[in-house]
Parts: structure tokens; C-alpha cells; sequence
């Protein structure tokens, strides 16, 4: 947490150190990202799905902004989201899943459709766009505590969940920017599935016969249904 914190200052101080650069207004395409979301997953494979606060942070660039009415922005974001599940039974508290962790790096192709008037000190724009991501880290967690499963391990050697890397999602959302600063605030939604053979399990280890048993995580996994990702996501823009 201290590492991410320390991420997100820098970015910040450099973010502000830019905008002291006398040169700084002539160069506004460019600018970075940083926000927070609330992020779930959808689909009839993992059960009793509830919201997860999550981060974003990222670079990105436009066109110039003028009168005209459709522009474009693309950018580079890594977020970190996922989803809490309600599935938490006393009786078995070390084998429900109560959350799913995900880190991704997305690249937002987005159209800006300007919306009243344009002038120099701000510009008000809707955003239609879709938005290619590869997920690199996957983690469920289990019990009221949200333990990673393979927390007896380095967190190096834990393996991602059967989820496809790739993920294409349809963002909607409104951007308002001004000098140097602004904000934006888009739903995003991802179009494609992402079960790759989706089955949540765990083992214990007898300490006497010392044989391995696997039980399923529950609410039992393995439908073969879908699995999807929903975030709606606030960030300030600089």
C-alpha cells in the first residue's frame, strides 16, 4: 500500500510540476490519470457478486481541441479492480470465495463529441469508445479476511485464475477539461467472455497421512457460464 501511495504522489508532483512549466499550455494533449472506481464482474459463473473499490492511473492524449465536434483521445492505463462476492458461510469459512483481484493495462480508443460551447478555458465532451486491456494478475480471495488463496506461497509463484488475458470493453462517459486540470467519469463494460475453463479450488494436506485432498470452492465454479467485468470510474484528469 505505501509503495502504490508513493506511485500516486510522484505522479501528482509531477503532474504539478508541469503545470508551473511556462510551456505547459502548448503542450495539454499529453496528460496523465489518476482515479478510483467501483468495479464488479457479471455473468451466472461466480455467484453474489457486490462492488469493489478499485485505482486507476494513467497517461493519455488528444488531438487539439477546438470547435469541431468529434475528436479523439487514446491514452495507456493500468487499473486495479475486480469484484466482492457475498458468499461468506461460518460453517466453511476457508472454502468461499469473498473477492477476486484483477490488474490490467488498457489502452482507451475513445471519440470525444463536444457538447455545448468551446472556448479556450474549457471544453466539455462526451466519450464513446472500446478499450482493449491484457490482464496480467488475477487472485481470488477467501473467508471474511479475504486471504489470498495461495497466501502460504511467494506471491511471485501464485498462478492467475482461468481467465483470458485479453479483454475488450465499451466505455460511455463525460470528460470536462480546462487549463491544466479537469476530471472525467465513464461506465465501462466489457464485451467479451472471460471464462477459460473457469474452477475454483483449494486443497488440505492431512498432517498425519499427509495425503492431499481438493475441494471446490463454493458457490461451486465450473458452469462453463460467463464471467464479465463491469467499473464505473471517477478520475481527475491533468
Amino acid at each position: 500500500m505505501k509503495v502504490k501511495l508513493f506511485i500516486l504522489l510522484a505522479m501528482l508532483a509531477t503532474s504539478l510540476q508541469a503545470q508551473n512549466d511556462p510551456d505547459y499550455e502548448k503542450n495539454t494533449n499529453f496528460g496523465i490519470k489518476l482515479g478510483i472506481s467501483a468495479s464488479t464482474m457479471f455473468g451466472g459463473e461466480l455467484a453474489n457478486p457486490t462492488p469493489l473499490m478499485g485505482y486507476v492511473a494513467g497517461i493519455y492524449y488528444h488531438n487539439k481541441l477546438d470547435k469541431k465536434l468529434i475528436h479523439y483521445q487514446t491514452g495507456l492505463d493500468l487499473r486495479l479492480r475486480g469484484s466482492n462476492f457475498n458468499n461468506v458461510n461460518a460453517t466453511q469459512e476457508n472454502r468461499t470465495y469473498s473477492r477476486i483481484g484483477i490488474i490490467s493495462v488498457d489502452i482507451p480508443l475513445n471519440l470525444l463529441i463536444k457538447v455545448g460551447e468551446f472556448t479556450k478555458a474549457k471544453a466539455n465532451q462526451i466519450m464513446v469508445g472500446i478499450q482493449p486491456g491484457i490482464i496480467f494478475r488475477s487472485v481470488v480471495y477467501i473467508g471474511a479476511d479475504q486471504m489470498p488463496l495461495n497466501s502460504g506461497n511467494f506471491s511471485s509463484t501464485w498462478d492467475n485464475l482461468p481467465l483470458k488475458n485479453f479483454e475488450l470493453t465499451g466505455l460511455l462517459g463525460y470528460q470536462h477539461k480546462q487549463e491544466g486540470f479537469g476530471y472525467q467519469i465513464a461506465l465501462k463494460v466489457g464485451l467479451n467472455n472471460l471464462n477459460n475453463n473457469f474452477k475454483l479450488t483449494t486443497s488440505e494436506t492431512d498432517p498425519v497421512t499427509k495425503i492431499t485432498t481438493v475441494y471446490p470452492l463454493l458457490p461451486l465454479t465450473g458452469l462453463g457460464k460467463h464471467i464479465g467485468t463491469a467499473s464505473l470510474e471517477f478520475a481527475f484528469i491533468f
